[in-house]
């Protein structure tokens, strides 16, 4: 027991914890530490924080290899005691009422979080793994877990325990493929697998609530998961869930991830590593805003990312960089510019400056039929920053060495039967590398893809829509597929190998740029102020090295929506197969954002909403109607809102202060409403920044409060009833009506009631 816990323990485990663990085995043992070191034959020790451990990594090596010993310790056989005795700790019905008295298992913080890894190193043939794992996931019990690393601040290590799942469950799945049918565990893992998509999935859009509340797990996170997922089948109508949701027309996860806003600024650029996701908005005194890459919580001033400034240097005088890429090492940094000139800068130096490579790189001493040259339209270094590929709108893409500044290759186009050109080459928008590979990708000025081989002058081309010019275009860090976006804010997944379409994005909203995760899981696309984060299932395929020879049915699809088209391939594990891979195509929710909701007292069936374009909707709960009140035409803001207690007027103002009042008449025909403006104020009237609009219990008033002052409104002409000059030295209050008299009104602060 000592010695397969420190040898294969994913950290040192206290005397505390296995006391706990083992109470019926070791209560009775006066002198643990000494037991323990006559047991292991010198082997295992208790260090001074009281942790078993190993004397010396050579122990752990030569106790895993020798042959000889009178007991197993198997890394298989060993990390499935493990996995059992971890889920033997989860599996117990009162977690939830000892972790809400704060009396959690000394050794509930290992077992949370190292189950899965001793999962992913035990027997996928064991029966007994899989029968645990079942139970586990059968019962209450995922619940309490979830909400413990919540607690703890480990939610980020359920996509771990996503990825363990799925890799548990393709294993298993290749393994019972030369079972018979009987003995198949199909309903088993298919449980599974579900659950592992609805761990990944929670991670991302519900982490940063469950940070702030874990008890979200129980009460929120369940009725707002889709119907199809797990959580929802299992607890979404459980009387612990306090909401309930209807009138939702996706019954699965969509391939959305999180959308994470800039505020009121336009975002223009986004970088993306395997911690951190970043936005930097497009205005002259701009900021940079970092949010987790797991759970996507915004890095806050409380808790910085700490950096040291390595140098401040000036770009090449009178020039603008067109692109900039690291060398081998991060030893330097290597520039081309606008003006056709590239620059390498050594960062080892301590004053560096930039070094101009010869003036014969990237001039041209002739220049094709039709051709004249200007300022590149894009550039990209190759890997290893020894290539550069210039683009031009009306000059041939050209592949040049840098050192020594060489000519290697011009981009031809390749007539098609049938056609014939003008030229042989055409403009060229954008320009990428393969990652792996002396391959670049491209976007000829006419809208269609080209990949083509300067070495071997290999070239492929992808015929585009006439009315979807591609804008953008990226390849995946892996090199297994790459990204468009056009015009139309439609981005395309394209398969590298095949040059076909596998996943396709619909959208209103126009793209400014998009990139991959480092580990090409994911796909980053910025959209107006929000930059969204997409997961397809056909990257997730991709990526994963695992597939085996028994999936080779399973479609990758959208998980939203399943499409029609041709089909790609994909390496497995093993290589020398490929699977099909349908294309797919999803669309994304771009309504506009809710800014303003409110409700009515006395009709809890209707409420009502205002969104950013302007927009102002009253919602009928029971009829799943909903009704437009009025709509700006140039997106104005709706500042604040407010029904009254009977639900037959609403008031709003806008940024301006005014406020306007309108009837609502629900008698009219099925599924619509008459309005009518009962006032709106004029230009005439001046009025500070509002915070509060209240009607009255009767609907006969209008509270309306702003910085400065009080106003009481008459609901019928909009006159001026009662006014009240505010201290600007008390706090600012949230004003309410009696219960009883409908003269007063309560004001409520921080601290007080007035």
């Amino acid at each position: 027991m000592f010695l397969s816990w420190a040898i294969y323990s994913t950290r040192p485990i206290k005397i505390e914890e296995l006391m706990e663990l083992y109470a019926p085995e070791l209560h009775t043992i006066i002198d643990l530490k000494h037991r323990i070191s006559e047991i292991c034959g010198q082997f295992v020790v208790v260090d001074t924080n009281n942790h078993v451990v190993l004397v010396h990594q050579t122990a752990r090596e030569y106790l895993r290899t020798c042959a000889g010993l009178p007991f197993s310790l198997d890394a298989f056989e060993v990390n499935e005691e493990l996995f059992l005795q971890c889920l033997r700790v989860l599996c117990d019905l009162s977690l939830r009422t000892k972790i809400r008295q704060r009396k959690n298992p000394m050794f509930l913080s290992y077992a949370s979080v190292s189950w899965a890894v001793h999962l992913n190193h035990s027997s996928v043939e064991s029966d007994r793994v899989l029968e645990t794992l079942v139970k586990f996931f059968s019962g209450i019990f995922p619940l309490p877990w979830i909400q413990f690393l919540a607690m703890d601040g480990r939610l980020s290590h359920l996509v771990a325990v996503s990825s363990h799942l799925m890799s548990f469950v393709r294993k298993r799945r290749k393994l019972d493929a030369i079972k018979p049918p009987s003995l198949l565990r199909l309903p088993e893992l298919s449980l599974l697998e579900t659950w592992a998509l609805d761990l990944l999935k929670i991670t991302a859009k519900f982490g940063t609530h469950l940070i702030d509340y874990p008890d979200a797990i129980y009460k929120y996170v369940p009725a707002l998961s889709p119907a199809s997922s797990i959580l929802y089948q299992k607890y979404g109508k459980k009387l612990s869930a306090t909401i309930s949701v209807s009138d939702v027309s996706n019954t699965d996860w969509d391939d959305c991830l999180a959308r994470v806003s800039n505020g009121p600024d336009p975002v223009l650029h986004i970088a993306v590593s395997a911690e951190y996701l970043a936005i930097a908005n497009d205005s002259p005194n701009g900021r940079i805003q970092l949010w987790s890459n797991v759970v996507f919580p915004e890095r806050s001033a409380s808790n910085p990312v700490t950096g040291r400034l390595s140098a401040n240097i000036q770009s090449p005088y009178r020039e603008r960089p067109k692109v900039m890429q690291f060398g081998q090492d991060e030893l330097y940094l290597i520039v081309a510019t606008d003006l056709r000139r590239v620059y390498r800068l050594d960062l080892n130096n301590t004053c560096p400056t930039w070094l101009s490579f010869g003036p014969s790189l990237l001039e041209e001493s002739s220049l094709p039929k039709g051709a004249f040259i200007n300022s590149p339209s894009s550039a990209g270094f190759n890997p290893d920053c020894t290539q550069i590929a210039v683009a031009y709108r009306g000059f041939p893409l050209s592949i040049w060495n840098l050192d020594p500044p060489e000519l290697i290759a011009r981009c031809r186009r390749k007539e098609k039967q049938g056609q014939t050109r003008n030229t042989t080459w055409t403009g060229v928008n954008r320009v990428v590398w393969h990652p792996s590979n002396s391959q670049v990708l491209g976007l000829y000025c006419d809208g269609d893809i080209f990949k083509w081989g300067p070495t071997d002058d290999n070239y492929e081309e992808v015929k585009q829509e006439l009315d979807a010019t591609p804008s953008e275009i990226q390849c995946s860090p892996n090199g297994l597929v790459f990204a468009t976006s056009d015009i139309r804010g439609s981005i395309k997944i394209y398969d590298y190998a095949q040059m076909v379409q596998m996943y396709r994005l619909n959208s209103d909203d126009i793209i400014k740029a998009i990139t991959f995760s480092p580990d090409s899981r994911r796909l980053y696309n910025l959209r107006g102020s929000y930059c969204n984060v997409w997961e397809p299932n056909c990257l997730i395929r991709l990526v994963n090295t695992s597939i085996g020879p028994t999936e080779d049915n399973e479609s990758v699809t959208s998980s939203e929506q399943k499409g029609k088209g041709s089909s790609v391939s994909d390496i497995g594990d093993k290589g020398g197969f490929t699977i099909s891979l349908p294309e797919s195509e999803a669309h994304a929710n771009t309504n506009p954002p809710i800014t303003v909701v409110t409700t009515c007292a006395r009709n809890h069936n209707i409420f009502a909403h205002a969104t950013d374009d302007g927009a102002i909707k009253i919602c009928d709960i029971e009829s799943k109607c909903k009704y437009s009140i009025t709509q700006f035409t140039f997106g104005v803001d709706v500042e604040h809102l407010a029904l009254s207690q009977d639900g037959e007027y609403v008031a709003y103002c806008l940024v301006n202060g005014r406020i306007t009042v309108k009837s609502i008449d629900f008698s009219s025909l099925p599924e619509q409403i008459s309005t009518r403006t009962v006032f709106g104020e004029t230009n005439s009237i001046t009025r500070g920044r509002i915070r509060q609009v209240l009607f009255d219990r009767k609907s006969e008033r209008l509270l309306v409060c702003d910085i400065e002052r009080l106003q009481v409104l008459r609901v019928k002409d909009g006159s001026v009833i009662a006014e009240r000059t505010l201290d600007p030295t008390e706090r600012p209050a949230q004003w309410g009506n009696h219960p009883k008299d409908p003269d007063l009104l309560l004001a409520f602060r921080l601290a007080e009631l007035a």
